[in-house]
C-alpha cells in the first residue's frame, strides 16, 4: 500500500488512472508507469514508486487497486470515480474474493 495520502482535484467521470496521473503532478505524488503508455481499456499499471509488477505467477505480487474497500471491476483507466472516492493500492499476491 503506498504509505501517504494523496489527493486529486475531482471531476465527475475522472478514471481512476486519470486521478494518479493527477496525483503525479504533485512533488508527494505517485510516479507510476503503465505498460506501453496505454490509456482506456488498454491502459495496465505495471509501476508504482518503482516497485514493478512480478508477472502471472501463483505467487507473484502485483499491484491492484480498490475503490472505497471493494476491488476494481475493470482497468484503471476505464474504471469511474465518484465524488468522495477512496482509490488504495496495494502490492502483492492476488487474493480471490
Amino acid at each position: 500500500i503506498i504509505p501517504r495520502p494523496i489527493k486529486a482535484n475531482f471531476r465527475e467521470g475522472l478514471t481512476v488512472l486519470e486521478a494518479m496521473r493527477l496525483t503525479s503532478q504533485n512533488p508527494r505524488g505517485l510516479r507510476f508507469n503503465t505498460w506501453n503508455d496505454a490509456t482506456g481499456d488498454a491502459a495496465f499499471v505495471e509501476q508504482i514508486d518503482g516497485i514493478k509488477n512480478e508477472g502471472g505467477a501463483a505467487d507473484s505480487k502485483n499491484w491492484t487497486f480498490k475503490i472505497n474497500g471493494k476491488r476494481g471491476q475493470v482497468g484503471a483507466g476505464v474504471q469511474a470515480l465518484h465524488d468522495g472516492d477512496v482509490v488504495v493500492w496495494k502490492f502483492g499476491v492476488y487474493e480471490v474474493e
